[in-house]
């Protein structure tokens, strides 16, 4: 029986397991994960791995054995400056960053024009979304207001401001805060349009 490397806790998969069990999966199965309903969990049920939840897989139509995704990934930046709480109640003094975005939008396929998402498109809707922190302090901007302006929370809120602005496809947004210090948010059920 093939394992995803970890213990089980009743014969279920958790935690990081379950990105491991997709891995499993996609090198051995025949299927793909249903992207309608999203990354719920996978497991190599020839294999007898057993999932870590219940598992929507429908049959792939590029062909046994082959699991794909497109992905395209847009960049920008803003300047922008912040004050961080921390859980020990400290307060960092006001400081600055030039903060680099990346957008990666994804489709199991491409759409009538060949495309994941117009480049152009993307690139004007990312820009929109930055234009709004660019120059500005984050604890007092509007749209962060009341939250903890971390690299998190503006990953977070750059997903959804894009969502809101009809970016179906768009899947997982890195924020680089300072040179090797990145915090991404993605929502594991959105994988871009169904077919």
């Amino acid at each position: 029986m093939l394992s995803a490397g970890g213990r089980r806790v009743n014969g279920w998969f958790s935690g990081r397991e379950i990105l491991e069990s997709v891995a499993v999966f996609h090198k051995y199965c025949d299927y793909d994960l249903d992207p309608s309903r999203g990354l719920e969990a996978c497991a190599n049920v020839r294999a007898g791995v057993k999932p870590a939840a219940q598992i929507v897989m429908r049959p792939m139509k590029h062909g046994p054995g082959r699991c794909a995704m497109y992905i395209v990934t847009v960049e920008a930046g803003f300047s922008a400056v912040h004050r961080l709480r921390h859980a020990d109640g400290m307060v960092e003094p006001l400081h600055g960053h030039d903060w680099v975005v990346r957008v990666h939008f994804t489709r199991p396929d491409l759409d009538d024009n060949g495309m994941v998402v117009d480049f152009h498109q993307a690139e004007r809707a990312l820009q929109e979304v930055v234009q709004h922190l660019h120059h500005t302090d984050l604890n007092g901007n509007e749209a962060i207001r009341g939250r903890n302006p971390t690299a998190e929370v503006i990953a977070r809120h750059i997903y959804e401001r894009l969502r809101a602005l009809g970016m179906a496809t768009a899947r997982r947004v890195e924020v680089t805060e300072a040179p090797g210090c990145v915090a991404a948010y993605q929502q594991l059920d959105s994988v871009g349009p169904a077919e």
